[in-house]
């Protein structure tokens, strides 16, 4: 006695092609909607927090391929996702803190600044100082910026 089922397997590529095939469905469906040109509350959110409150859409799928595109980059492309990897966490952990402590918009941004003020502080100097090291360089060639033309005596 044999038994003729056969059981399917559920691989990973089906499903999230499945999942790619709902949101676009999903897209669709809000393009034909009748109140499409209504305007909502939700303008004086943020992008990320709308993307978060629309449920499985495409943040939620280009997340979950996280491992599946990690796995076919080089090794640049690897650092990269990696990177977005970990912007994406910061962002989650920012917003279940101010979920868990109540913490309207004004307190969210002083506690980002208190933690990450200063990074982005010494990023944009060490921009900045990369303007002003060519103009103190070149000033006395004559030529700062080339719409700025400096009259030589």
């Amino acid at each position: 006695m044999t038994s003729h089922t056969r059981l399917q397997r559920l691989l990973e590529k089906h499903e999230t092609k499945k999942e790619l095939g709902r949101s676009s469905v999903r897209n669709k469906l809000l393009e034909n909607n009748a109140y499409k040109n209504a305007q909502y509350t939700s303008g004086d959110l943020s992008k990320y927090a709308q993307l978060k409150k629309k449920g499985l859409n495409d943040l939620d799928l280009y997340r979950k391929l996280y491992k599946h595109r990690y796995s076919k980059k080089n090794v640049l492309g690897k650092i990269d996702c990696y990177c977005e990897k970990n912007i994406f966490d910061k962002f989650d952990y920012i917003q279940n803190l101010s979920e868990r402590m109540n913490i309207d918009k004004k307190r969210l941004k002083s506690f980002f600044f208190k933690k990450y003020g200063s990074v982005l502080i010494i990023i944009s100097l060490v921009l900045l100082l990369g303007i002003i090291y060519p103009i103190l360089r070149y000033s006395d060639l004559g030529l700062i910026l080339p719409f700025i033309i400096i009259e030589m005596l």
